[in-house]
């Protein structure tokens, strides 16, 4: 009877999410503004409903079991409440550092993140380990639970347990590794390897091949001609544009001392940061 009570406050958090959401999925309250789920906000999300449906449970117990005595409100253990202030920690400092590297251009708008990816889609190990202690964590709590209010009728004593320390300072460490690794998931600045063809006339077909090239996404493609003018590519002149390939029409560009040919650079500016400069020529005949 007491689980019943505890599966009531878990439908009260789901009617909750529900509301806020506007979604009727289970982890809808853990997703985050790419709409996959957040990590961070994953686990805080764990814990709430481990909380909730553990004190429900303890508190209809209470009354139950004790109905002629005084009401009693069952305790939070000190460690439960530090690791939930961790987890608080941890999601508004990953949602702080995130924000801060986005107003500052150090972050790609383009987000593909989720709980076990980084921004650019790839495995982030931080995340892995961080989600596999926090279910470890979670298994243990619950089945001590369980035993404790199963076992009721024999010790007549039932309470919330707590985190065992040594669980603790493993869930801290992992969110400590996670917060680090978004104070350096900076992106990667874009690499130019190729300009093909090298030699080109203006307004032909042009590829450039590299790394971290980013997307068509609020990036840019500049050239900048021997004596220092600066000409970017139009959106619609770029036909292809990959972390790894860009295709696009080369712009209308006359040498400035009337010769056929021209030494220019082409830059790639890709999420706020530059790629060196690669050197290529226009020729006019």
């Amino acid at each position: 009877m007491p689980f019943l009570f505890g599966s009531i406050g878990l439908l009260v958090l789901y009617a909750l999410s529900i509301a806020f959401t506007r979604s009727f999925k289970p982890w809808a309250l853990a997703c985050g503004k790419n709409k996959d789920i957040s990590t961070s906000l994953a686990q805080f999300l764990i814990f709430t409903a481990i909380t909730i449906f553990c004190y429900s449970t303890v508190f209809s117990a209470w009354l139950i079991y004790n109905p002629s005595k005084p009401l009693s409100f069952p305790s939070v253990p000190v460690n439960l409440m530090i690791l939930m202030g961790l987890s608080i920690i941890t999601t508004s400092g990953s949602k702080g550092i995130t924000l801060s590297y986005l107003q500052s251009g150090q972050l790609s708008q383009n987000d593909k993140s989720n709980l076990f990816s980084n921004r650019d889609g790839s495995t982030d190990l931080t995340k892995v380990q961080m989600f596999a202690w926090t279910i470890i964590s979670a298994g243990i709590y619950l089945y001590q639970f369980v035993n404790i209010v199963n076992a009721y009728q024999t010790t007549y004593v039932i309470y919330l347990p707590d985190i065992d320390n040594t669980l603790l300072i493993l869930m801290g460490i992992s969110q400590g590794g996670y917060l680090t690794g978004k104070l350096v998931q900076k992106n990667t600045p874009p690499e130019i390897d190729l300009v093909v063809p090298n030699i080109v006339r203006p307004q032909a077909k042009i590829t450039l091949m590299g790394v971290h090239l980013g997307n068509n996404e609020g990036n840019t493609i500049l050239i900048t001609d021997q004596c220092g003018n600066i000409a970017e590519v139009d959106k619609e002149n770029i036909c292809e544009w990959s972390d790894t390939r860009i295709n696009f029409t080369l712009p209308e560009i006359q040498a400035a001392d009337g010769g056929a040919n021209m030494k220019c650079h082409i830059i790639v500016r890709s999420s706020g940061t530059m790629s060196k400069a690669k050197e290529f020529e226009i020729t006019q005949v």
